[in-house]
């Protein structure tokens, strides 16, 4: 058996990469019966960074005029040191203003077909949410918890219940109905949708209750609390009771939050000393507070006794 030879570091190659003088020799490997040189590695990293205590990921040198490159880089070793300069000048942590605007408002404003294309003076002012009264204040607190009859919210919320059940699956939405069927044409915008709503004869039948997605209902639930009053007309309230019927017991957090400005709205109406209510409008306020209040879980807006 023939006896291998000794390595021997012939060909030595010195790499000079801008002050890093790094010496390779090339290793012998035996492929049949005869030996030849292993490629040469090239440098892998660079030296140990003084402030973060590793290595870089690039063979650049530490240099005490580090990024200090007049004009354009005109190696890599200038423009590694221009990238490191540049990275360690910018802060270490940065923070973007959060846009806390609400998804709920996102959503009525994107369905608001009458402000759509209007000119900024044509919107309407926004009203100030009402402040709870400081022990300073005379002023009654309106979106304080009312209290409602016990027997009343149980025997309501029974009801309620049973109704939801026993309609879940007739009122579900079907995009397949068309006149043949007995669908109508339903509106688009805000007003036309007051218009349709307060109108007698177009009652929440199941029909028009099929007609409606999802989202609708949620933008009609949110419509109601710009048109609740202390002058609640009836066919609103049958309205907002079919489109609570409609609605399921499962819904988003930014839904919920709907619900719950429409209850706050009705809270300011039953708190309101100089409003006297008619009982349909009182029925309807109650009725809105009992169900968001005890089915979707805002039990704060409600006392029970």
């Amino acid at each position: 058996m023939p006896k291998r030879p000794p390595r021997a570091r012939d060909s030595e190659v010195s790499l000079d990469y801008d002050g890093l003088d790094c010496e390779y020799g090339p290793r012998k490997r035996q492929i049949g019966g005869r030996y030849e040189s292993e490629p040469v590695k090239g440098v892998t990293s660079g030296p140990v960074d003084v402030e973060s205590g590793q290595r870089s990921a690039f063979p650049v040198a530490n240099t005490n005029n580090d990024g200090a490159v007049s004009g354009p880089p005109l190696n890599v070793s200038d423009y590694l040191l221009a990238v490191r300069a540049e990275a360690q000048a910018r802060p270490s942590f940065v923070a973007s203003e959060q846009n806390f605007r609400s998804h709920s408002d996102r959503i009525l404003r994107s369905y608001d077909g009458d402000y759509i294309n209007s000119s900024p003076g044509s919107r309407p002012e926004p009203r100030p949410e009402p402040r709870a009264a400081s022990s300073e204040s005379s002023e009654p607190d309106l979106t304080r918890p009312v209290v409602i009859s016990k027997q009343w919210h149980d025997q309501f919320v029974k009801q309620f219940t049973e109704v939801h059940g026993a309609l879940a699956d007739r009122v579900k939405y079907r995009s397949d109905l068309g006149p043949a069927d007995g669908a109508i044409e339903l509106p688009h915008t805000l007003s036309k949708w007051r218009q349709f709503i307060l109108t007698p004869v177009n009652a929440p039948t199941l029909k028009i209750l099929q007609q409606l997605d999802h989202m609708t209902v949620v933008k009609l639930l949110g419509y109601c609390r710009k048109w609740a009053s202390a002058r609640m007309d009836p066919n609103l309230g049958k309205w907002i009771y079919a489109l609570l019927i409609k609605l399921p017991h499962v819904v988003t957090g930014e839904e919920v939050s709907i619900l719950r400005q429409l209850a706050k709205k009705c809270l300011c109406i039953r708190n309101n000393p100089h409003d006297e209510l008619d009982p349909v409008t009182q029925y309807t306020l109650d009725m809105i507070l009992c169900v968001v209040g005890d089915i979707y879980g805002q039990s704060d807006l409600i006392i029970i006794k």
